[in-house]
């Protein structure tokens, strides 16, 4: 009985020298690490999803810093009713600038008649107009995200009589404008 417990005790002492051995190994690794390396090479290693050193796994992550805003630009174009005398305004920085604007090129040859026709924002207009004007002509005014499809707008709603062509009479752009923090 004294040799089997000289034997539990022998087994029980070599378990905790190999723990002692493992845990002095691991220790030397900082939490959210676990040791790595073989003969003459040790080293840690993050464990996946531990958070890594001096992680505070208790905060939520901070949001991405801005580096900049928008801003949106506008433009408008107006007629006189009455003459062909037209106005517009481009690259504004709110609504109201871009229809004041529109209105007071549109009035400084005196027509007193002036509307506006098209108001946009941080995209393109087209103007478009037969080539020749007769019964059933029209004019196209249209915005799109390009000049291209402005255009393209615009010449879908210009009719311009007896199978005529309609051109371009007028295209702008009001991109946003991005401020750099």
């Amino acid at each position: 009985m004294r040799a089997v417990t000289c034997w539990r005790t022998i087994i029980f002492l070599a378990g905790l020298a190999g723990c002692g051995a493992a845990s002095a190994e691991g220790g030397s690794c900082p939490p959210g690490s676990y040791p790595v390396g073989g003969k003459g090479a040790s080293g840690c290693a993050p464990i996946p999803g531990g958070g890594g050193q001096g992680a505070n796994n208790d905060l939520p992550p901070m949001p991405p810093r801005q580096t900049g805003r928008w801003h949106s630009r506008y433009g408008a174009i107006a007629q006189s009713k009455s003459t062909a005398v037209a106005g517009s305004s481009v690259g504004r920085e709110s609504a109201e600038e871009a229809l004041t604007e529109a209105l007071e090129q549109c009035g400084v040859e005196g027509a007193r008649d002036c509307e506006i026709l098209l108001t946009y924002s941080n995209q393109c207009a087209a103007w478009v107009i037969p080539k020749v004007e007769g019964p059933g002509s029209r004019t196209g005014l249209a915005a799109g995200k390009t000049i291209r499809q402005a255009k393209k707008n615009a010449e879908g709603l210009c009719k311009a009589p007896k199978g005529g062509k309609c051109e371009v009479f007028y295209s702008a752009c009001s991109n946003p404008f991005f401020e750099k923090f």
